[in-house]
């Protein structure tokens, strides 16, 4: 996540500009998502994480440019084309930023037909909805971290968070079972038992391995007992 972040912080980086002209751009706040059949790239990897970090991103409006009137969330988690989907495919420019649809006089929204009386207040909605908008400033929109007091992306708080749904999801017998007396290699085998990674005859068998049950094996052993014995006394006699 930590390189996600960079890449809309460090603008006119190197890098930057070499992962953007590979890739290309999906929207200004990432790339396209990698079409090879093969190979595990390290960009492809990193670039499968963001929509994980954008869930934790606000949009914050500065000269408009970059943010999307109707599809970025900016006024809210939801964009506006899923609270007014009526409006939206109505929406003369569906792409349109806010930079756009924004004038010193108020919004420019524009629509393919003239509006039924229900659609007048559907719009007469959307706008008391967005009404407390200051209008756009001179700097660029940017993204602000959720998480922090300052907006900025934070490597230790991604690890907190994680600790936290990790810890809600954690059974109590595990907590018992790492804090418990019984040495480390077995708390380790246990957890592995139960986790199934371990090889388990249950595991092979899911797998599709051949698998000589316990009881087949004592069956066996008893079978060459009896050969062993029989083959003893014929030597014997012999």
């Amino acid at each position: 996540m930590k390189w996600l972040w960079r890449y809309n912080v460090e603008d006119h980086a190197l890098w930057r500009e070499v992962i953007r002209h590979k890739f290309g751009e999906l929207n200004p706040w990432c790339t396209n998502v990698s079409t090879d059949t093969y190979g595990v790239g390290v960009w492809k990897t990193i670039r499968a994480l963001w929509p994980k970090l954008e869930g934790n991103l606000q949009k914050r409006v500065g000269d408009g440019k970059r943010i999307k009137f109707w599809k970025d969330g900016w006024k809210e988690q939801s964009p506006l084309m899923e609270i007014f989907p009526d409006l939206f495919i109505l929406s003369n420019n569906p792409d349109g930023t806010i930079y756009d649809m924004w004038s010193a006089q108020g919004w420019n929204l524009f629509f393919r037909r003239l509006l039924n009386d229900w659609e007048i207040d559907r719009v007469v909605n959307l706008l008391n909805r967005i009404d407390d908008f200051n209008g756009t400033t001179a700097e660029p929109d940017t993204l602000r971290w959720k998480h922090n007091i300052d907006g900025q992306f934070s490597v230790k708080r991604v690890y907190k968070m994680k600790e936290r749904v990790q810890s809600r999801g954690q059974p109590k017998i595990w907590r018992n079972l790492w804090n418990s007396p019984s040495p480390t290699k077995v708390k380790c085998f246990t957890w592995l038992v139960v986790k199934r990674p371990c090889l388990t005859q249950e595991v092979l068998k899911k797998k599709g391995d051949i698998i000589v049950s316990s009881t087949t094996l004592v069956s066996i052993s008893q079978h060459n007992k009896d050969k062993l014995d029989y083959a003893e006394a014929y030597c014997r006699f012999a």
